[in-house]
């Protein structure tokens, strides 16, 4: 009985220290190993509704490029007249046939360089002469008085030559033409104005028999 007394006593005891020196740490590890409480969230808040889009505005068609004018082209070189300018006559008086120019083909003082001015005409003779090949010419050059007569007898057959070469340049066979020089000596206006002087200095182009 004693023993048995003793062994309760023992057992209280123990029982005593497990419930007082065990039971908190335990207890503690107990709860430190159960997982928190799920939290269930509350109610959330109503979704912001989204600010409305506008529409795109329809972005204005780009100008269309104003058209580039196209390059003014040059003008073509005018062609030379016709040869209505240039004709063949008869002269009523002595029934010969002679060469009737819109102009006289003159020359600057001291000069015997034919101007470009001429080189229209100078291309209606040339036809002239190409439609006919019967017609020769004679291209006879003269001066005014203003210099010795032996500079004018050769600087009128340089003029002479100078008409010459340039029908030649249109095409006019060299064999039917002839140059020659008079200088001052058939003057067929005064020599004493500067007008009758211009009209001097000229080329004449007469028709061979």
């Amino acid at each position: 009985m004693r023993n048995s007394s003793v062994l309760i006593a023992l057992l209280s005891m123990s029982g005593s220290a497990l419930a007082g020196g065990f039971a908190a740490p335990i207890a503690s590890q107990i709860t430190t190993l159960v997982p928190p409480p799920i939290v269930t969230p509350g109610p959330t808040p109503e979704a912001v509704a989204p600010a409305p889009v506008e529409p795109a505005q329809p972005q204005a068609a780009a100008p269309a490029p104003e058209p580039v004018a196209a390059p003014t082209a040059a003008p073509a070189p005018a062609a030379a007249p016709a040869a209505g300018g240039v004709r063949v006559v008869t002269n009523p008086a002595t029934g010969a046939r002679q060469l009737e120019l819109p102009d006289a083909i003159v020359f600057p003082v001291a000069d015997a360089g034919l101007n470009p001015e001429y080189d229209a005409m100078i291309a209606q003779i040339a036809a002239v002469l190409q439609a006919d090949p019967s017609i020769k010419l004679n291209v006879v050059g003269h001066t005014d008085s203003t210099a010795a007569e032996s500079y004018n007898l050769a600087l009128s057959q340089e003029r002479a030559k100078a008409v010459a070469d340039a029908l030649i340049a249109k095409g006019v066979a060299a064999n039917r033409l002839s140059v020659s020089g008079a200088g001052e000596s058939q003057p067929i206006a005064d020599n004493g104005t500067d007008a009758g002087r211009a009209m001097n200095r000229r080329t004449e182009l007469v028709i061979q028999r």
